[in-house]
């Protein structure tokens, strides 16, 4: 059975630390995947619009926007897409080009009902990343 672990560079943000701690193992547990499990994207729903740059900030990711499609020559291991509700067809698919192609991890900064819109106007990308998150947390419990 796995235990959840505290990571010693990255502290809690006020309120929901428990799903901030689930992030961090999480995060973890995808690095430490062998490079044929694809499941390396975390759906992380929040509605705190300065919570990417405090990530980001602490954990030494690459923090990027909606618009910018995802490089898959990225040489962070970790990338952290801020408002990934507002993310376009390119950008979602250049995730899941990355996650093939890499062995880095994703963490979506999203809204609840973003997936349900992903999946209303792109099925196809949609049910790609379905398959490849790892885990989606609720940072607003």
């Amino acid at each position: 059975m796995k235990t959840k672990k505290q990571s010693k560079n990255l502290d809690p943000p006020a309120g929901g630390s428990e799903a901030f701690e689930d992030l961090v193992f999480a995060i973890e547990e995808c690095l430490a995947k062998p490079s044929y499990d694809y499941q390396r994207i975390i759906i992380f729903q929040t509605r705190s619009p300065t919570l990417g740059p405090q990530l980001a900030r602490r954990s030494g990711a690459a923090l990027v926007g909606p618009a910018r499609p995802l490089d898959s020559n990225c040489a962070s291991a970790l990338v952290i897409v801020e408002k990934a509700a507002n993310c376009s067809l390119e950008m979602l698919e250049s995730i899941v080009v990355f996650v093939n192609r890499t062995r880095g991890v994703v963490v979506l900064l999203t809204t609840p009902a973003t997936f349900t819109r992903w999946h209303d106007r792109w099925r196809i990308v949609a049910a790609q990343i379905r398959r490849r998150t790892h885990l989606t947390i609720d940072f607003n419990r």
